[in-house]
């Protein structure tokens, strides 16, 4: 099975400027102490049937799919909102354009504009292998492990230096890449652990199978792009060492939330044993 840091390389070697392709690389390489705690956690997760409050933990913290893509539509309009400042068709403003017009087709298939909405697909996912849809009650929610990733939304959304919401939003869909093509195996058997109805397999992991391939991938390369105009726009060279640290902030990030995840769920489960035993 391949590993996420084996899953990014391709994409990575697709990148034009070599400067950038060795600092992603290397970046990668550093954090391979963080992936293989991210792929620990998400195994152990995969492998077994928890109980339905572990499982519902689980399913609350790991993805939000609308909150995600309304950050990125966020980043979308304050791109255009400094685009309006310019002359129109100064070639200041066009790469503004240039660069929103990419941020937005990140958002544009989360949101279902170009297909199934991601948000949807999501709720399909969670409600089948939890059994309810109770993994939406705010009980289940753990800020301790969403803090990481809602601090990189919130600075998407309202973060004072844009080069840097451009940087990790970059590093954020590089990763996910990795993630969902790492993961997809790992949910075909695991909803055979969880025992769900074979026929509905498709369509209930259809979540993750809409992430696998070009979409990530291709997100990957729209931001790629978005940065490059926006500092182009601004007559700055992209500081790539400045990237490489913010790829590797991130997947420590990541590291941490699975950590603390796979903490809170292993505890539920143990709970939820003691009082069975105690019946």
């Amino acid at each position: 099975m391949k590993s996420i840091i084996d899953i990014v390389k391709p994409e990575i070697q697709l990148v034009e400027d070599r400067e950038l392709r060795d600092v992603l690389l290397m970046a990668y390489k550093d954090s391979e102490a963080s992936i293989d705690v991210i792929q620990s956690c998400l195994v152990k997760v995969t492998s077994q049937e928890w109980p339905e409050y572990a499982m519902c933990k689980f399913f609350k913290n790991w993805r939000n799919p609308a909150v995600g893509a309304g950050s990125f539509c966020a980043l979308t309009c304050r791109l255009l909102e400094e685009a309006s400042v310019y002359s129109l068709g100064s070639v200041t403003q066009s790469d503004l354009f240039f660069s929103a017009a990419r941020i937005a087709e990140v958002s544009n298939e989360d949101m279902g504009l170009l297909g199934p909405n991601h948000g949807e697909l999501y709720e399909g996912l969670a409600t089948a292998f939890c059994g309810t849809d109770a993994w939406k009650l705010q009980r289940y929610n753990l800020p301790q492990v969403t803090e990481y990733l809602t601090g990189v939304r919130e600075y998407r959304e309202r973060g004072q230096y844009m080069i840097h919401a451009l940087m990790i939003s970059l590093a954020e869909e590089l990763y996910n890449h990795g993630e969902f093509t790492y993961i997809a195996p790992l949910f075909k058997k695991w909803y055979g652990v969880v025992g769900l109805n074979d026929e509905k397999r498709n369509q209930v992991l259809r979540f993750v199978y809409e992430h696998v391939g070009g979409t990530e991938s291709g997100h990957f390369a729209n931001m790629t792009q978005g940065l490059i105009h926006y500092c182009r726009a601004h007559g700055v060279e992209p500081d790539w060492e400045e990237l490489g640290q913010r790829n590797r902030e991130y997947i420590d990030g990541v590291a941490a939330s699975f950590d603390q995840l796979l903490i809170e769920m292993e505890s539920s489960s143990e709970r939820y044993e003691v009082a069975g035993l105690a019946m």
